[in-house]
């Protein structure tokens, strides 16, 4: 991969194109052990965001995402909460058994 940004991108845009499916991504936790994450990126708990959300949790929001460009946020269903995943240690992404290697 060519820079960060453009692995974001990359990864950003196969979660837009899962829509409802499962996926499964596999990365490395920051203490080095390996993960792997299943997980609908369009079943999570009600929670209010975009518009819809008050103010302050609109600008909460976009801080998080200014100070932190590399993190996705999922909901888990295995754990029942919201996981943040660092993108700089995804290395796989399985979507309908399509494997997408990101190393």
């Amino acid at each position: 991969m060519a820079t960060a940004k453009a692995k974001y991108a990359q990864i950003k845009a196969l979660l837009a194109t899962a829509g409802a499916r499962m996926i499964n991504i596999k990365f490395r936790k920051v203490n080095g052990e390996e993960r792997s994450l299943t997980f609908n990126p369009k079943a999570a708990p009600k929670r209010v965001k975009g518009e819809a959300a008050s103010k302050s949790a609109q600008q909460a929001a976009k801080t998080r995402s200014d100070n932190n460009p590399n993190l996705i946020n999922v909901w888990d269903h295995a754990k029942q909460g919201f996981r943040s995943i660092n993108m700089d240690t995804i290395y796989q992404i399985v979507i309908d058994g399509t494997v997408f290697d990101l190393s």
